[in-house]
């Protein structure tokens, strides 16, 4: 079997754990496996890194709605994958022309359900949100009916 599987190098590159009943040396078992803690509020942005003004707006958006970093995971749109939507309470959602599959049937400023206890806020980008007023305002007003403020 072991000649089986000397191409899998050539098509896969990521670590390969074998797990076996009868092999204990050098495998891999499931319990030694590295767990990731899920945080319930997901951010995703368009900007790579964020500038000093869209950090600051974030950080007050945070702190109005009253979450803390600690429960806080922020992603990259373009590194979305839908197992990011595993365990989560809520999703903010900052983009003004990218945004994953999952949630392209939201509408701007609406949280919705997308799963059972998972809600989705799409906005348009921190970027964006920092320059206009108006944007900025329809967040506020969606974010105080979503958060009972």
């Amino acid at each position: 079997m072991k000649e089986d599987l000397f191409f899998l190098p050539l098509f896969i590159t990521e670590k390969i754990y074998v797990i076996a009943k009868d092999e204990e040396v050098g495998i891999a078992h499931l319990a030694d496996l590295p767990k990731q803690e899920t945080k319930p509020f997901l951010i995703l942005h368009e900007e790579n890194s964020l500038p000093v003004a869209q950090e600051e707006l974030l950080a007050n958006i945070l702190k109005a709605v009253s979450i803390s970093s600690d429960k806080l995971e922020r992603l990259f749109i373009g590194d979305f994958q839908p197992i990011n939507l595993a365990s989560r309470k809520f999703i903010f959602v900052f983009s003004s022309a990218k945004i994953p599959p999952a949630f392209a049937q939201i509408e701007k400023n609406k949280a919705r359900e997308i799963t059972e206890g998972t809600q989705v806020i799409y906005s348009d980008s921190l970027t964006d949100l920092a320059g206009d007023k108006q944007k900025k305002l329809a967040l506020w007003a969606e974010l105080k009916r979503t958060f009972s403020l």
